[in-house]
């Protein structure tokens, strides 16, 4: 009697120590959870306060060029150009990020825009001065990879501009506020992404501009490409080395010839590339001529 009464002691002790863990993993998680929306919460208010000193420094005088790409809104000066001195009439101080990163400010002395990457490491919070607009780039997106696009991975535009599909499957939809994550092996450098747009006289200006994020160490390759007559050819590139981070780029190319057909091509440009390289496209528009937001993707 004495013995079983040991051992139900022992399993009752056990049950409670299971029970005890189980309930200090779930405070762990919850807590984790908790901290991770209060830095949210800050970077968010950092961000819409930053793009109020902003705005009111540009009612004054034309914002300085952040050289064709972000950088790194530091206290101390040394990111990006003329800040803090700036707006340090309108702010205290730039505010860092609660994990210890800096926000990013990308500028073509006209325009501007902020940029916070969230607690998941893909998902940003931005503010753009062309539209007044703060935006949550969630992490929510459309995978290409050798096993759902075409042979050679195409991703069909359509009008509304917001819009495009996988060119091998009717029912997979890319819309609104979403990346396109692509997946690449040695089988699959990359994804044509060809437009609606047809028929384009020589001498017009085709432009690309996009976000990306890439990895540290790999690098990814935008071109345009079109067709004058000799099938879709690819004519002007942009390398993107990866960081980690989101990126702005821009590519311009001018038509020596009347195409029947333009788009773009997006692939590794790096060597030895492993199953696990993947980057994601967001905010890409491609324009030409005077016409603007001709056809864009997740924006």
């Amino acid at each position: 009697m004495i013995e079983t009464d040991q051992k139900n002691i022992l399993i009752r002790t056990a049950i409670i120590f299971v029970l005890v863990g189980i309930f200090i993993g779930i405070i762990i998680a919850v807590s984790l959870d908790s901290n991770k929306n209060g830095n949210d919460e800050r970077r968010k208010n950092d961000i819409e306060v930053l793009a109020q000193a902003i705005m009111e420094y540009r009612n004054k005088g034309p914002l300085p060029a952040s050289s064709g790409n972000w950088c790194d809104l530091k206290q101390d000066g040394t990111g990006c150009p003329g800040f803090p001195s700036l707006i340090s009439e309108y702010i205290n101080f730039i505010p860092k990020d609660p994990e210890g990163g800096y926000y990013k400010y990308y500028s073509d002395s006209k325009n501007f825009f902020l940029m916070s990457n969230m607690s998941d490491t893909i998902s940003t919070y931005t503010y753009s001065s062309s539209s007044g607009s703060f935006s949550l780039q969630k992490k929510n997106f459309l995978t290409i990879n050798q096993s759902n696009g075409s042979e050679n991975q195409t991703l069909n535009g359509f009008d509304p501009y917001n819009s495009a599909r996988l060119a091998s499957d009717e029912n997979v939809f890319y819309e609104g506020r979403r990346a396109v994550k692509v997946e690449v092996d040695s089988n699959n450098s990359g994804v044509f992404i060809d437009s609606p747009i047809h028929n384009i006289p020589k001498k017009k200006a085709i432009s690309i501009q996009a976000m990306v994020w890439v990895p540290l160490g790999k690098t990814v390759s935008f071109g345009i490409r079109g067709d004058n007559e000799n099938g879709m050819l690819e004519y002007s590139s942009k390398e993107v080395n990866g960081n980690n981070n989101w990126q702005m780029i821009e590519l311009n190319y001018e038509l020596t010839q009347d195409w029947k057909e333009i788009g773009i091509v997006v692939h590794s440009a790096s060597y030895n590339v492993d199953p696990n390289f993947y980057f994601f496209i967001d905010s890409l528009k491609l324009e030409y001529g005077n016409k603007s937001s001709v056809w864009v993707i997740g924006s």
